[in-house]
């Protein structure tokens, strides 16, 4: 139970209890929490059940604290409710002690109960609708809350990229069925590094499909739809008025680690290469600002390209750098900061790079 997914709040509790940290028990402060105040109850309950110490029978059995009649029954008290029992349980479960199945599957039912309890009194509560998900005993049933998920709300692609994956499942007809549904979420952003995030996805389902038709079609219009001409454009009016701002916004487009992925080096490779020739003659410190910005975009390739495949790219820009930068002892440290990155194949090199990059 429980195995296919993890709810909405539950991932909420799990950043907040990373960062919970008090000398203060958890039992003493969770008494100053109101029930439905949802975040207050999450951190006290994970920052108890993620002890060390904590058994699965004690964590539990506080819990059970929680219950009481004055307590608030609003949805977000029994969504709150629900997470406590769900959350131990989960972390538990990963310790995988087969003695701990009963008492792991009673609190899974509960938080289960409460789930369902909030999602009839609000069937557009989308945390209720994760935490059902989460609590689903058969794929078919959590695919279908996860549809209802998907279908309330177009932006939730957290929902979108899980249901996709269990589309894809089931051979090339769904692959095919999950490309297209990460195309209509595509569909429903707006430009932005999320939007080229979820037409890598959609390209990788397609070519998984083995439609080439398709594939080819949706990544011809993924290309349309980045503008090339109009983002080597912008760059160029955004370095002819020092607009550092879209000059950053634009090249996080073309660097973008999707669009890299989908089209490899160009169009970033070129634009790159671009402003550094355009920024030869500006004036200090605006050149300073240009070139930091654009190596830290730049940087994004090298994460996301196998070398062998950028060697020639790699040995230009090296040169570029090398000869009209560092050379001439550039003050940007985003521009060693790069050359560190580009030289690590030369060690003494590199560290000199990453010494300058880190200088006051």
């Amino acid at each position: 139970m429980g195995k296919y997914t993890s709810s909405l709040g539950v991932v909420k509790l799990m950043a907040v209890a990373i960062f919970c940290a008090t000398s203060i028990s958890a039992y003493s402060q969770i008494k100053g929490c109101q029930i439905d105040e949802t975040l207050c109850v999450e951190e006290r309950v994970v920052e108890y059940c993620r002890n060390l110490d904590a058994s699965v029978s004690g964590c539990l059995s506080w819990i059970e604290e929680l219950e009481s009649p004055s307590f608030s029954e609003s949805i977000n008290a029994m969504i709150a409710k629900a997470n406590s029992y769900f959350s131990p349980a989960e972390l538990f479960a990963r310790q995988n002690v087969p003695e701990n199945a009963s008492v792991i599957e009673r609190y899974q039912e509960r938080s289960r109960s409460l789930y369902q309890e909030a999602y009839d009194e609000d069937n557009s509560n989308v945390e209720a609708l994760y935490g059902l998900a989460a609590t689903s005993e058969t794929l078919e049933e959590n695919s279908r809350w996860l549809r209802e998920i998907a279908a309330i709300d177009l932006t939730d692609h957290l929902a979108r990229r899980m249901l996709a994956g269990r589309m894809a499942r089931s051979g090339s007809s769904g692959a095919l069925e999950a490309g297209k549904f990460m195309i209509s979420a595509y569909d429903a952003v707006e430009v932005s590094g999320l939007k080229w995030n979820l037409a890598n996805t959609a390209l990788g389902y397609l070519e998984d499909s083995g439609d080439e038709e398709e594939y080819e079609s949706f990544r011809s219009r993924v290309m349309r739809d980045l503008d090339l001409d109009s983002l080597e454009s912008d760059i160029r009016e955004s370095l002819s008025a020092e607009d550092i701002n879209t000059l950053q916004s634009r090249l996080s487009v073309a660097c973008n680690s999707s669009v890299i992925d989908m089209f490899g080096g160009n169009p970033c490779d070129s634009l790159v290469l671009l402003i550094l020739e355009l920024s030869e003659t500006m004036p200090s410190p605006t050149k300073i600002e240009v070139l930091d910005v654009t190596a830290e975009s730049a940087k994004n390739m090298f994460g996301n390209m196998d070398i062998d495949s950028i060697s020639e790219w790699h040995q230009r820009l090296r040169s570029e750098l090398q000869e009209n930068f560092v050379a001439t002892g550039t003050e940007s440290a985003g521009i060693y900061s790069l050359y560190e990155v580009i030289t690590r194949d030369d060690p003494e090199l590199s560290l000199h790079a990453g010494l300058h990059a880190i200088a006051p």
